[in-house]
């Protein structure tokens, strides 16, 4: 089964300081973000049971690598920019402006992940951002070694605690953010290693414990 790539950052720098680098990072903490780069062929279920599109293999292009890349939507993309690059402590990849000096593309690497941003541009057809939405119905779960901690520098930068770090019973301390354009994070550590099934009877005898 496809697995998260665990991605380390260190050193961070001043980015606005600096020439952008088309290679190679620098970071504020450890970080492991959303993307898989797994070969799907013989995947398996967790009941080790073959997947029904497993079946469906022989009639379809053989996929030899699985990225999700978030791509978010953004009034002001210029601010967006800069708070990304401030919380995760790395310049942009690509940096692409409209002739006007909003931001059309911009690409952070992280390590082998990465994801996009991008003024909403509703006169080209954009995904509409959350604060024109006024609503999100997507959160990007990010993997962390201190969740404490990158909700503290989050906050810092003006971001949203909509739940504050706790311990859960499928085994990772977990938080909700939202950033100060909308988009919402869920920030995780990951205490313990736990098998579906574990996960299963931890559920259920939370929902047994809570009243009726």
């Amino acid at each position: 089964m496809a697995s998260f790539d665990t991605v380390r950052l260190h050193n961070a720098t001043n980015w606005r300081n600096k020439p952008l680098q088309r290679s190679g990072v620098s970071t504020a903490s450890d970080f492991r973000y959303f993307t898989c780069r797994h070969s799907l062929n013989g995947s398996v279920t967790p009941s080790n049971q073959r997947h029904p599109i497993a079946n469906q293999r022989n009639h379809m292009p053989s996929l030899q690598k699985c990225e999700f890349v978030p791509y978010l939507s953004v009034t002001d993309a210029a601010k967006a920019v800069a708070f990304y690059s401030d919380v995760f402590g790395v310049a942009p990849h690509l940096l692409l402006n409209m002739p006007d000096g909003r931001v059309m593309h911009c690409e952070f690497r992280i390590g082998p992940s990465r994801f996009f941003v991008s003024e909403e541009l509703p006169e080209h057809g954009g995904t509409p951002s959350p604060s024109r939405l006024g609503a999100t119905s997507v959160a990007i779960h990010l993997y962390v070694d201190d969740c404490d901690a990158m909700v503290d520098t989050m906050t810092k930068h003006n971001a949203t605690v909509l739940m504050a770090p706790a311990d859960m019973f499928w085994g990772e301390r977990f938080a909700r953010v939202r950033d100060p354009f909308g988009h919402e994070w869920g920030i995780t550590t990951q205490l313990r290693d736990m098998s579906p099934e574990q996960i299963q009877i931890a559920a259920t005898q939370m929902f047994d414990a809570m009243p009726e």
